[in-house]
């Protein structure tokens, strides 16, 4: 059935209910995503009102994501378009520490604002950017833009450390670890403040390349983070061999890990494997207090996700900070 429905592209979303066992019905939703459709939610029967009405109340909150994802069709010279027109901005997520709940941290994440298609994800563009080679111009933009905004905050008394998303695309690119550190010393923002995001599912072309300029990065300052652990068959080996600074668990495991046993055992074990291997532990994915409880409980060290905040353009940050602290540090984005 998911098949046929997902073969007529169906575009609104769906809820799945079963009867079956947690595990079948989990991987029933998986199997649904993998035919390109929209889950916003499990119901296990009896159906409860209170649970229908939570399932709806959690996926309106989702809905309320900063980027539309769009099914658009992309080319190669819509990217450059977009890269010599100024299309492309950057917003910026808050990350909390567990601590005291005081934001210490920042995530820049790509936006485009599309001429037709208006807010584009990045996930239909991204691919592409890395298939034809135009990931280095797009990734350049990200960390020129970040680390100058990160700069100007830091002059203005504002204290955030910064992260960025960066391809393993890049990791052949001896010329990288000088770049970033040229792009952070004319911003006058200490390497030491940010840190690197790579994907651990991509597969890096030549680990050779990759091990030289990563500790290359390192050994300028730079924190280097494995993004969305978890999600990739290599995650074991990249800890062992790459001078990673950082664990970042996936939201897969995060956000509705206290009903679902499985995604729970591997983020406590996520968790307990960072603290071993003397790792900054962020917990992403956080959509409600009971993830929060959740992550809190496992001693991570940072948090992050839409029940803290939505990603926000640089102009609005300073604001929401300054409301962050006058409600103490509780959800500031509902």
């Amino acid at each position: 059935m998911l098949r046929h429905i997902g073969a007529r592209n169906y575009a609104d979303a769906i809820a799945l209910v079963s009867g079956e066992h947690a595990d079948v019905l989990n991987a029933c939703r998986d199997l649904a995503t993998a035919h390109g459709l929209h889950v916003v939610g499990l119901l296990a029967k009896p159906i409860s009102a209170d649970g229908l009405t939570a399932m709806i109340e959690a996926a309106l909150n989702a809905s309320g994501s900063d980027v539309a994802a769009v099914d658009v069709d992309i080319i190669p010279q819509d990217i450059e378009d977009a890269l010599n027109n100024g299309d492309f901005d950057i917003h910026y997520q808050p990350k909390a520490s567990i601590r005291d709940q005081s934001i210490v941290d920042v995530e820049a994440l790509l936006r485009w604002n599309h001429p037709r298609f208006d807010w584009v994800s990045p996930a239909a563009f991204i691919p592409l950017a890395e298939h034809v080679g135009l990931i280095g111009d797009i990734t350049e933009f990200v960390l020129r833009t970040a680390i100058s905004q990160a700069g100007r905050w830091a002059a203005e008394g504002l204290s955030l450390s910064l992260a960025i998303n960066l391809s393993a695309d890049c990791l052949h690119e001896r010329h990288y670890p000088d770049m970033i550190a040229d792009l952070a010393a004319e911003a006058r923002y200490s390497p030491e403040r940010i840190t690197l995001e790579i994907t651990e599912t991509k597969l890096m072309r030549d680990h050779t390349m990759a091990l030289e300029i990563l500790t290359r990065l390192r050994m300028k300052g730079f924190g280097l983070s494995v993004d969305d652990f978890g999600t990739g068959y290599s995650s074991m080996d990249q800890l062992r061999r790459l001078p990673f600074s950082e664990l970042k668990v996936d939201r897969a495991f995060v956000h509705g890990a206290h009903t679902d046993l499985k995604a729970r055992a591997i983020l406590e074990t996520s968790a307990r494997l960072g603290r071993q291997l003397d790792l900054k532990i962020v917990a992403e994915g956080v959509e409600n207090q009971r993830d929060l409880d959740g992550v809190t409980a496992l001693d991570c060290d940072l948090v992050q996700g839409f029940y803290l905040a939505r990603a926000m353009p640089a102009d609005q940050l300073a604001a929401w900070l300054c409301d962050w602290v006058s409600i103490g540090g509780e959800q500031a984005s509902a």
